[in-house]
Order: structure tokens, then sequence, then C-alpha cells
């Protein structure tokens, strides 16, 4: 089909930013692409998405080859919008804008490999700035990187995985050179096993991540906790 419409709805009940109540949270999202413009093979499109906290909008344009060459380039444009509350520390709200550019090769079901450049520009500020406040929270970071990855998924369902493996890795690269106004070197690998043994499914997973030279950005640091990675600690 030339166009794809997609749309869902979340709900999340999460530990409130003071530790000691929960909130619950909806949000929406949608995406909408366009297959085979101009009959180029270019395919484009635009998601939104809306939460009480965050919003974010992002647009695309992708086309399976290069010069002949069976590289799918890739271009995105993203602005978002996040109010962030934690318990500990002062509430702060980040605009980003995120450009990107990206080319994949593919090689069989399993083998993926991926390379780009991502410039990323972020202001942090204090939504309520106190004008009697020495030091207030308002600044602006830009980030430019070279990205690469690598993988191999061999997982029979990536969703819900019965029996398999899959490993893969990124390094990134962010250097003045590029655009940027810090330096560092930013590694992930990690990977997980999927055995059934009868009615059950036995997994497991490692990942390991390391990141040097000069930044002092949260985002680019490492975490534990929170629903996106290991449970039992607070986000």
């Amino acid at each position: 089909p030339l166009y794809r419409v997609r749309y869902g709805f979340e709900v999340a009940d999460e530990v409130a930013p003071s530790g000691e109540d929960r909130m619950g949270t909806a949000g929406f999202i949608a995406d909408l692409q366009r297959r085979n413009l101009f009959g180029r093979a270019l395919t484009v499109g635009g998601t939104g998405r809306y939460e009480s906290d965050l919003w974010l909008l992002r647009g695309f344009a992708s086309k399976p080859r290069f010069l002949g060459l069976p590289f799918t380039t890739s271009l995105y444009l993203s602005r978002s919008h996040q109010e962030v509350r934690p318990g500990s520390a002062r509430p702060f709200n980040e605009d980003r804008w995120i450009v990107t550019a990206e080319q994949e090769l593919r090689r069989g079901r399993a083998l993926r490999l991926s390379w780009g450049y991502r410039h990323d520009r972020s202001h942090v500020f204090d939504p309520e700035i106190d004008p009697d406040d020495p030091f207030p929270i308002d600044f602006t970071v830009r980030t430019a990187r070279l990205t690469s990855a690598v993988s191999i998924d061999l997982r029979d369902n990536p969703f819900a995985p019965r029996r398999g493996w899959f490993s893969g890795a990124t390094l990134e690269y962010a250097v003045p050179a590029l655009g940027s106004e810090i330096d560092f070197v930013k590694v992930l690998a990690q990977a997980s096993l999927f055995r059934p043994v009868g009615p059950l499914v036995l997994a497991a997973a490692a990942r390991a991540g390391i990141v040097t030279g000069r930044s002092s950005l949260l985002s680019e640091r490492f975490f534990t906790g929170g629903r996106t990675t290991v449970r039992g600690y607070r986000e």
C-alpha cells in the first residue's frame, strides 16, 4: 500500500518523583508513511507522540539503495520537549533538536550493520526561574557524533523469543571537529540467549558499557534502574 497509518494508546503506573506515591499517566502516538514517493522507491513519513510530561515530533525520508548499492539511506529530524521532575533534584525542562543521517546494510535475516552522523542540540532550563537565584538552570549543549552498530539476531521471535540468541554492539565518537561542544567515546555491548525447557523458556542476558572523555551530560551516562533496564532499583 502507498499509505500506512498506525496509532496507539498507552497507560503507565509509575512511582511518583517523591518516591512515596504512585501516579498514572496516559499517552498517544501516531505514525503516517507514504511509500514510493514520485515513483523513486522513496518512503517519507512522520511520527507524533504525546504524554503528560513529553511531546515529540519526528519526520523521516528513506531509500532502499544508494548509488546502486544495497545500503538503505535514511534522514531523520526530530523535535521534543520533556518535563523532568526528579525526586531528589531540581525540576527542569529539556528542548531537543536531533538531525540524523544513517545508512544500513543487511545480510540475510540475521546480520545488520549501520553507520551514520547525528547532531543533537539540547536546551535545559528551569521552567520557573527565580530572579534571585544566582545559579539558574539554563544552558544549551550541542553534540555531534559518528555512530556505528552491528548486530546478529538469531531469535525465533524478537518480541517473544523461545529459542535462539542475539548480540550487538554500538560505538559513538564525538569530537569538536564534527561540530560537538564536548568530546567522548561511548561503547555499548549486549547479548541474550533463550532456551526452551518444556513449557518454560530459560533466558540469560548481559550488557556492558563505557563512556570516556569530557562528557558531563546525564543523557550520555549509563544508569541502572527504571523501566528500561534492571528492575528492583528506583528510576
